[in-house]
């Protein structure tokens, strides 16, 4: 399924038209008299008034979920923005705010809006879309719980410790296992200090690794948690939680690979895109190079140019599998990474989305669903393959992504770079219409030839063969060939359904689509 060939001026008319609308229904919200507007998740698009308590008018921004009476019963909305004047019907009254921040800022309310508008659905349906469930549920962060030894443990002599090794002997090797971690850390620490090399992040580091994780500890020595609680009662040791930080948008410390060098294909396409990325306004750029023309190194050297300006990129690529392939080579480059698709687990799936919100990344990868992070201050939002069908939304709202993000990087004045060997219809038609500026990268970087191509006309080949076969003489002759020389052949069937169209054999004729000039699909 395909979207429409988007107008261009078409999109800018109505990111305009949605500026001004957002615009009127200000986020302001510290008068008095002001009404809240709320929107939920029904297919209706409808902005539905309700009275803000005194005790919320302080709190309440737009962008953050309310709880409201909705009919006879509370359903979760969420505030779009507010008015002066509020509807006609009686009002009700907000009966609690949800979230401490915003969830949506300024901007993602527009694209939002505009998604609702674009596709026919409700308001409420498109931010209940773009808001991950993972953050919408509340999910905390998890916590690993460590084993600190106290001051009364390191002054234990060997009396005492034999004393407690008679009553409670798993409980003494808890206290032997931690005072034995204790002095290899001084050990460390000493020869550390007697070479002058010593820092206060050694210092630190000589605190840090006086702890245990408890699991660990329990396996060591055997001792069940009842045990370790008499312990921490006794003030022998003492508890820590620390939250799982599987973050590493942060801490990537490796050592960043330098870019390499382009071609005089790839140098001249850098360069018309780092000429209109100088100036920060919204544009669209095709980049269409065959497969092997180093397409992902100019993504990559493009992310640098933006990030040299302060700003932040997006990277999506189209399956979700492709992602920890591009991870890898965006992470040799940049340090400040982080990923988002649907497929992450919970706490990992919300920390990344937390990260991303409060600005410690620079750069996102991930799937469809990725064009909805809530990076600030974007600059560019690069769609590599963007023809895949794979960025098209089956479910409601039925969005495509590549739309999405033109209307995105409008309201944040920034570049859209769709990446492709096979462009898409509507892309191409927009490059040649002057829509889009189409940039070209003819050769490959590796293999300048590509291998050769054959297209076989199976309808021949019931005539030339008895029977109906799947594979033609000409590729059943190469097949051949290449095992002969003990080599492998990759067979790729694009099939969906039973069969991929119905044909007879006798007169050739293929059923098809009474609407098009597509093969009917078989399914069995």
């Amino acid at each position: 399924m395909y979207s429409i060939p988007q107008n261009h001026d078409t999109l800018s008319a109505t990111q305009d038209k949605q500026t001004t609308e957002i615009n009127a229904i200000s986020t302001n919200k510290s008068s008095q008299g002001l009404y809240a507007e709320v929107v939920v998740n029904i297919p209706l698009s409808k902005i539905f008034h309700y009275n803000i308590p005194p005790h919320l008018s302080e709190y309440l921004t737009a962008g953050m979920r309310v709880k409201v009476p909705f009919g006879n019963k509370a359903v979760v909305g969420f505030c779009v923005g507010f008015t002066d004047t509020p509807s006609i019907y009686k009002l009700k009254d907000i009966i609690g705010i949800i979230d401490k921040a915003p969830l949506a800022d300024n901007n993602m309310l527009k694209t939002t809006k505009w998604l609702s508008e674009y596709y026919l659905c409700g308001w409420g349906e498109a931010l209940q879309a773009v808001i991950p469930p993972v953050v919408r549920s509340k999910t905390r962060n998890k916590f690993n719980t460590f084993v600190r030894c106290c001051d009364n443990t390191t002054k234990l002599d060997k009396d005492t410790l034999s004393q407690i090794k008679k009553r409670a002997p798993k409980q003494a090797r808890v206290l032997e296992v931690l005072l034995e971690l204790s002095a290899k850390i001084n050990v460390s620490h000493n020869e550390i200090k007697n070479n002058g090399n010593i820092s206060p992040a050694a210092t630190l580091q000589k605190d840090i690794n006086y702890e245990m994780p408890l699991k660990e500890l329990i396996y060591i020595s055997g001792c069940n948690m009842h045990g370790l609680r008499q312990l921490e009662k006794k003030g022998f040791i003492t508890f820590i939680n620390k939250p799982v930080d599987d973050l590493s948008t942060i801490n990537n410390t490796a050592t960043l690979q330098q870019h390499l060098t382009l071609t005089p294909d790839q140098q001249n396409a850098f360069d018309t895109i780092s000429k209109i990325i100088s100036e920060p306004k919204n544009s669209v750029i095709l980049l269409h190079g065959i497969t092997g023309s180093g397409k992902t190194e100019i993504y990559i050297q493009t992310i640098a140019k933006v990030i040299e300006q302060g700003r932040r990129a997006i990277f999506l690529v189209p399956e979700i599998s492709l992602t920890s392939q591009t991870i890898q080579r965006i992470k040799a480059r940049f340090s400040r990474v982080a990923v988002l698709h649907s497929h992450l687990l919970g706490t990992y799936h919300y920390s990344q989305w937390n990260d991303i919100k409060e600005n410690k990344a620079d750069i996102v990868i991930g799937a469809r669903s990725a064009i909805f992070a809530p990076l600030k201050n974007i600059g560019l939002i690069i769609i590599d393959e963007e023809h895949e069908n794979t960025y098209k939304q089956e479910t409601s709202p039925r969005y495509h992504t590549r739309d999405v993000a033109i209307m995105r990087a409008a309201c944040e004045n920034a570049m859209v770079l769709l990446g492709t060997a096979t462009p898409s219809l509507e892309a191409y038609h927009n490059a040649i219409a002057g829509n889009y500026q189409k940039l070209v990268l003819p050769s490959r970087i590796v293999n300048p030839k590509l291998p050769p191509i054959d297209i076989v006309d199976m309808s021949e080949e019931v005539h030339k063969r008895r029977g109906y076969n799947y594979i033609s003489q000409r590729l059943e002759y190469y097949m051949n060939q290449v095992l002969a020389r003990r080599e492998q052949v990759i067979l790729f069937l694009n099939r969906r359904g039973f069969a991929p169209y119905v044909h007879c054999r006798r007169c050739g004729f293929v059923l098809k689509c009474p609407r098009c000039d597509i093969p009917m699909t078989f399914h069995k």
